[in-house]
């Protein structure tokens, strides 16, 4: 019992992240139908920002992360107009590589800009909270009280505006949605700034966790896709519980001594996800760009 504590507790810390990386992920494929493979490199760009405005511009770190947000959204959309909006209709391998090449110019402009170095970035709040005589640091807890709002905050965009409606007909059928004049590039738009807002927030969290290196995003994609593989790239419960599954995963494989086996562990998952529950373990549940 001693071990299995903090285990869950660290497990369930790190899935929040995992999941809010995997919600940027889902956001995207909504309505596009594109997986953002450069979806992790997003999450860093708001580590970098978040260091930016709270380190370099002494900017307070609760006024940063609220001006992540929209940085974040213009940042989503830019993406959505420059990568995806021209790989439209493409084939799925040239859809597919276009993110990919995406991912490796953001990685580059990273290290331009910002150094090869690691970035520390102190937490946005001090502090430890006892629980169980498992100590769990303010900053953690932060992040799953984030994870928890932008969920319902999206949650009741999509069901009660009608942008979010537009957004939901846009998921469910494209042709469906123009015919009854839903402008879906518009949608499409607005849906990858809001992944890009989430990513954002997602990054300005956990950078006093994590650190922040350049070339940090390409392991953040493997563990959002496979966390939107396990729990279902259609639903965003699914999106938490898949994230809340790999963090507890890896939690166990480095508690039991075999920390470098994770990867591994994370392609074994992925495998028998696919094998086993290939639309994932909540289909059919309640997506949050197209809620039932």
């Amino acid at each position: 019992m001693n071990l299995i504590l903090p285990v869950v507790v660290s497990g369930i810390g790190t899935g929040c992240f995992y999941a809010f990386v995997a919600l940027g992920l889902q956001l995207t494929y909504s309505t596009n139908r594109m997986l953002n493979f450069a979806q992790g490199d997003i999450v860093v760009g708001g580590m970098f920002l978040m260091s930016t405005l709270n380190v370099v511009l002494h900017i307070p770190a609760a006024i940063a992360l609220i001006l992540l947000l929209p940085i974040g959204f213009i940042i989503g959309g830019l993406f959505e107009v420059i990568v995806f909006r021209p790989l439209a209709g493409r084939p799925i391998l040239v859809s597919g590589l276009g993110p990919v090449a995406a991912g490796i110019a953001l990685r580059g402009l990273y290290q331009f800009i910002y150094g090869s170095a690691a970035l520390s970035v102190p937490p946005s709040v001090n502090g430890l909270i006892a629980f169980a005589g498992v100590s769990i640091s303010v900053q953690q807890l932060l992040v799953v009280i984030g994870l928890i709002a932008c969920v319902a905050l999206l949650y009741m965009f999509m069901r009660f505006t009608w942008t979010g409606r537009s957004m939901r007909a846009v998921a469910e059928n494209v042709e469906g949605a123009s015919a009854i004049g839903v402008n879906q590039s518009r949608a499409k738009l607005i849906a990858v700034g809001m992944s890009g807002a989430v990513s954002a927030l997602a990054g300005g969290l956990m950078a006093p966790l994590l650190g922040v290196t350049f070339d940090g995003g390409l392991n953040l994609t493997l563990i959002a896709f496979v966390a939107a593989v396990v729990g279902g790239l259609d639903s965003a419960i699914g999106i938490t519980i898949g994230g809340l599954f790999i963090g507890l995963t890896t939690a166990t494989v480095a508690a039991v001594g075999l920390s470098a086996y994770t990867s591994t562990s994370l392609f074994i998952v992925l495998l028998l996800a696919m094998l086993r529950r290939p639309s994932g373990l909540t289909s059919g549940g309640s997506s949050v760009a197209s809620v039932k």
